[in-house]
């Protein structure tokens, strides 16, 4: 009889110490008071963060057609062009740090 009481007992407030665990978990996730999650849900630094992204993605496709060029002009061409993006990426990652480092002072 003792076995049954302490099975009623205990297995609800088991079953309710992992709702409540959860329940916590589920509030550190959406109110994370970290300075980066701050950084990360603003959108300008967001939007740079991606363009910089991009960019790095088109400098690697860039890359493998300028180690397929088929013949020297073709070859010319694609390390200009790739010299062009890496400037550019270069200049959205100046961007992206100068965006993360007015709105950690702000």
């Amino acid at each position: 009889m003792n076995l049954l009481k302490f099975s009623i007992v205990a297995i609800p407030s088991l079953f309710m110490s992992f709702i409540v665990i959860d329940f916590v978990y589920t509030l550190y996730r959406t109110i994370d008071p970290s300075p980066g999650a701050i950084l990360r849900r603003n959108p300008r630094i967001r939007e740079a963060a991606e363009l910089y992204d991009r960019l790095v993605k088109v400098e690697h496709v860039a890359f493998k057609s300028y180690l397929k060029a088929p013949d020297v002009e073709t070859l010319q061409s694609e390390r200009d062009r790739l010299v062009q993006i890496r400037t550019i990426a270069q200049r959205a990652d100046l961007r992206f740090k100068r965006r993360v480092l007015k709105f950690a002072v702000a």
